[in-house]
């Protein structure tokens, strides 16, 4: 089962910055920024996907 997520609403106390960037952005973004270990190996198991299509929203 698939599901979407259409809103987030981060809670300020525990995250200080949140925007949907752009793949290329990051992948940038995962060599310079901090990053917890679990969410940048979400992403490279989400980019090993085969078939899979970039998604591109654009900076919020």
């Amino acid at each position: 089962m698939s599901e979407r997520v259409d809103a987030l609403t981060p809670d300020p106390r525990e995250i200080a910055w949140h925007a949907w960037l752009p793949e290329p952005a990051l992948r940038e973004a995962l060599d310079q920024w901090p990053f917890v270990p679990d969410g940048r190996e979400a992403f490279a198991r989400y980019a090993a996907l085969p078939g899979r299509r970039p998604v591109e929203r654009g900076r919020d």
